[in-house]
Formats: C-alpha cells, structure tokens, sequence
C-alpha cells in the first residue's frame, strides 16, 4: 500500500513543511479548484465559505459523518467523480484521492501512518504530533493537549483572510465556531499553548478568546446572544455539542454553549433538510460577506456510513494502522478518552 501512494504522490510523499500555513496552501494548490464537500454546522460553513472567496469552488456534497448527500449531479458517475476530486472541509477522510484538511484528533499513537488518508492533507494534530496517550488530560492539565479551535481558524490565518472587527455579528460567529470560545475557559492552558504554537497577533479572534477574559465583557455576552439567537432563527439545532456544562463558564453564557449544527434525518424528506440548510448557508455568507458561486437546489445521492464508537483503548497502541484497514474505516476522530468515533462502509 505504502509503494502504491509512492507512485501516485511521490513528490508530495516525501515533502516535509517547516511550516504549517505552507502545508495548509499546498494541500489547495493540489487541488483543482472546482468542488468542496463540507459538514452541516458553523464551522463547515465558515471554511467552505473561506476557501470559495479564494478560489472560487462551489459545494458538491455534505457529509454528515453518518451521511453523504450529494448535490444536483444525477448521474451517479460523475456526482462521485466530483465528490472525490472535492477537497473535504472539517473533516478527516481516510479514502486514497480524497483530500481533506481537518483538525480532530486522529492519531491513535504517535506513529500511526493512517495509510489510508490522501498524504496531501493537513491536520495539525498530526502536522505537530498530537496523539491519543498525550490527549485529554482534563481542565488542570499544564501540557499540550488536542487542537483546541475550529478549522475556520486556521484556514483564516493560512490563507490571510482578515478577522471582523471586535463587536461585530461576523467577529462573535467565529469564536462561536465549534465552540472555540468555551473551550478557551475550560481549558486555558491547553489553547494558550496551541495559539503560540500557530498564530500571531493577526488572528484577532482567537487573541480575544484566547488571551482576554471573554466572559467578563457584558458588551461579548450581548452580542454573542444575539448571534446565537440569530442562528436558531435560521435554523440551527437547539442543542449542545458539549458533554455538560463547565463552571469554568459562568451561568449566564451556559445556555450560549453547542447551537453548531443541522442534525440530518434519513426519514425526513432530505431536500426539506436541504432548505434548512440553505437558509443557514446563504445568511452566514450574508453576515460575513463571503459568498461562494452558487447554492445546491437539490440532493441527488445519499451515501449511508455504518458508523462504530469503541473505546480507543481497546485497540493497542501500535495496532490502529491495521485495524483501519481490516475496518476500512472512511472518517474518525478520536472524541474523548472513551470514544473513537469510525464511520465505514462508504466508499465515494
């Protein structure tokens, strides 16, 4: 397998980046250009919206984790044409010709080759050597943990897209992104090690969340409300992506916590859904004033995943490289110390 990507990715194989923005552009420079597969929340959306000003792609697909719906392409041949030349957004896809850029953590050890991720890809997990045994040291851990933000964030700084001005809705949306803003109270340590390893004083946002106390400001909780107020008009899920709320977090900002996503039904008329989606789409690209060509009209194809959530100590370190490929696992993340999270049967 290793001598098969050799043939196909030798230069791109044996490259190594001193520098993570240029992994990041190198990963997009690979790519044609034409078609992003995202996820259903804020962040996905964010990214895809950051990368289509730049280059000027269009949305061929989501993926769920559990789902892949394919847009307005109705011949099967090339939807999945057009899904494998996408480049994945918010995501770690492990389907040779598929590229992604994601930042879940998908190392099981630190020597883990995932031999099958497309090698041009990025994840700083992996870019630094972030891995299982050294995550999820809990809210007093002092080391390096899991990345901490969204990969908005990094796609931003990557790419030199300036941060909104502080006070605006645009600016409080991105320290909404993937929680970025609880995240920096539960576990400041941690984000402040990730900030200094990665950004500088461009990246306005994540100075606000990460080195100020965000929480304390009455004019953020106002404004943060109301941005997230405003997603629920637009059609965001009601719940939290967070196992419980944090006394890190004080009382008043508890309820602002998870609202990221559009949860997927199979049972629901999926073009319902995608008018849901829609809605939320096109008033992100409003607030921020990055648009992308065009909107999907229709879903085409829907991929169903089997998806698995053993502990990740039930595979010995050393034996994920194998138990990936006997799983033939196509995305996951390492969610907690209690959960690897795997989706198969899918193949695009």
């Amino acid at each position: 397998l290793v001598n098969f990507i050799t043939v196909i990715y030798p230069h791109k194989l044996n490259r190594k980046f001193d520098n993570w923005k240029e992994q990041v552009i190198s990963v997009i420079d690979d790519w044609d250009g034409r078609y992003i597969v995202t996820s259903p929340d804020v962040d996905g959306i964010l990214s895809a919206l950051v990368v289509g000003i730049k280059t000027g792609a269009m949305l061929t697909g989501i993926y769920t984790t559990r789902y892949y719906l394919g847009f307005d392409e109705t011949c099967q041949q090339i939807a999945m044409q057009n899904a494998r030349n996408a480049l994945w957004l918010d995501h770690d896809i492990s389907q040779l010709g598929i590229r992604c850029i994601g930042q879940h953590l998908v190392n099981h050890s630190i020597n883990d080759k995932l031999p099958r991720r497309h090698p041009v890809s990025f994840n700083p997990n992996i870019f630094f050597g972030q891995s299982y045994p050294d995550s999820f040291k809990g809210k007093s851990g002092t080391t390096r943990d899991k990345y901490p933000f969204a990969t908005v964030h990094l796609l931003m700084a990557a790419l030199g897209i300036e941060s909104p001005n502080p006070g605006t809705s645009a600016y409080h949306l991105l320290a909404h992104a993937d929680g970025a803003w609880g995240t920096c109270q539960d576990y400041p340590s941690n984000t402040k090690i990730w900030y200094d390893l990665m950004f500088d004083k461009n990246d306005t946002v994540l100075i606000e969340i990460v080195n100020s106390n965000y929480c304390e400001n009455r004019d953020n909780f106002i404004m943060h409300k109301k941005v997230v107020d405003w997603l629920k008009q637009n059609g965001i899920d009601s719940r939290s992506s967070r196992e419980s709320h944090s006394s890190a977090i004080p009382t008043s900002w508890q309820n602002l916590q998870g609202h990221q996503g559009i949860q997927y039904r199979k049972q629901r008329d999926p073009n319902v859904w995608l008018g849901k989606f829609n809605r939320l789409f096109n008033s992100i690209a409003e607030l921020t004033g990055w648009h992308m060509n065009g909107s999907p009209s229709r879903i085409t194809q829907i991929i169903s995943g089997t998806v698995e959530q053993p502990y990740p100590n039930s595979i010995k370190l050393g034996e994920f490289d194998k138990f990936m490929l006997t799983e033939k696992i196509f995305s996951h993340a390492i969610k907690s110390s209690r959960m690897l999270r795997y989706t198969k049967d899918i193949t695009i």
